[in-house]
């Protein structure tokens, strides 16, 4: 069963060959970077920007993450760690003869912020130490601390001033933040539109859709292709078009993606008539406050508000939430065996959804990166089940 393909999605690829084949040219100075980070102030001075996880989430959908793991773990790296991480280290020990489909150059820069896993900032570290570049953190409270991390990003200013050898063109930096803004409003409002029913988007188009809220921050194309898309969805739902055929269930699926069981999953799902609606990803980027006439306090605020950074109890409020506001008939905890952020306490937050909501959950064990941890024949049992007993 094929996934039903948005027509704007021909647009994303081209896109995404054009990002790669930019930043392999290096005409501007890199910087490898985690999610929550300033991203506005790096564009502004005139840095193309890697994100670790689009790297690591495409060697998995190209199915080599499993050897660059096994690169890291013959140097040394536990095979229990990330296996984001450890696809990104595999994929910067093996230098040029990387298997990553899309070759990412070294950096200058590296630049970490804590505030959406506890693996990340040595993640990025380890890749700092591996190229001999400098590693920037920028610390978030858990549970949020805006004033602080408002002080860590003016010394983070101050420290590329000095590392580029020139001043931020604070008007510059504000273009930047509003054609930011311009992109997470329109991707909020596109994500609205899943209340529909049948709902027009499933998780797995949310997966796809993802590359420019990270790759294409701060650029004119990622705001445009993003108002092209958000038309595309208007019209499924004018026309009644769903995701899935027959939509009869509603799901929220937690968890990161499993890159390389994408469509054996949609199938799993589709062909029971259950849609999978809303997912954790877009709860982490919660880039939805940007202000560009303040820039610096409100890239603070949105670094240190993501849902990650919360307690199990306001992370099981949030889901609760969600299952009203989409009509959810139960929820899907993918157990990503080396994700600690997602797998820590779930079984506590599921509990905590159900007695909340009444509504069911099912708990499957798998990995984002490395299938050695992903057993296709007991999940596919475990959610035909799951979706026989809600039917």
């Amino acid at each position: 069963m094929e996934p039903l393909r948005f027509e704007v999605h021909k647009k994303l690829r081209s896109l995404m060959n054009d990002y790669w084949e930019r930043v392999r040219r290096r005409e501007r100075r890199i910087a490898w970077c985690s999610a929550l980070v300033p991203a506005e102030i790096l564009i502004a001075m005139d840095f193309e920007l890697i994100f670790a996880m689009n790297n690591s989430a495409t060697c998995g959908t190209a199915r080599v993450s499993l050897g660059l793991c096994e690169e890291a773990e013959a140097y040394g790296f536990s095979q229990d760690l990330c296996s984001y991480a450890r696809t990104d280290i595999g994929s910067a020990l093996m230098g040029e003869g990387t298997l990553s489909p899309v070759k990412p150059p070294k950096p200058d820069l590296v630049v970490v912020g804590n505030g959406q896993c506890h693996s990340i900032s040595k993640w990025l570290e380890s890749l700092g130490n591996i190229w001999g570049v400098p590693v920037i953190l920028i610390d978030t409270p858990f549970g949020g601390g805006e004033r602080y991390v408002e002080e860590e990003i003016k010394e983070f200013i101050d420290f590329l001033e000095s590392f580029c050898g020139k001043r931020l063109d604070y008007y510059r930096l504000c273009e930047v933040v509003d054609t930011s803004r311009r992109m997470f409003t329109t991707w909020r409002d596109i994500l609205k539109l899943r209340k529909a029913r049948p709902s027009p988007m499933s998780v797995f188009d949310i997966y796809t859709n993802l590359f420019p809220i990270l790759g294409l921050r701060g650029r004119e194309e990622g705001a445009l292709y993003y108002e092209e898309l958000k038309r595309e969805v208007e019209e499924r739902v004018r026309n009644k078009v769903g995701a899935v055929p027959d939509e009869r269930i509603r799901l929220h699926v937690h968890g990161v993606p499993v890159w390389y069981k994408l469509r054996d999953m949609y199938e799993d799902f589709a062909k029971k008539g259950a849609n999978p609606i809303t997912h954790l990803y877009p709860l982490v980027f919660s880039f939805y406050d940007l202000d560009p006439e303040r820039p610096i306090e409100s890239l603070a605020k949105c670094i240190s508000s993501s849902w990650l950074n919360r307690d199990i109890k306001e992370r099981a409020e949030v889901l609760a939430r969600l299952g009203e506001e989409y009509s959810l008939d139960g929820f899907v905890l993918q157990m990503t065996r080396t994700c600690k952020a997602c797998c820590a306490g779930a079984y506590d937050m599921g509990e905590e959804v159900k007695r909340l909501t009444g509504k069911p959950y099912l708990a499957i064990e798998t990995d984002m990166c490395d299938p050695r941890f992903h057993n296709d024949a007991q999940v596919k049992r475990d959610i035909e089940t799951f979706l026989e007993t809600l039917a």
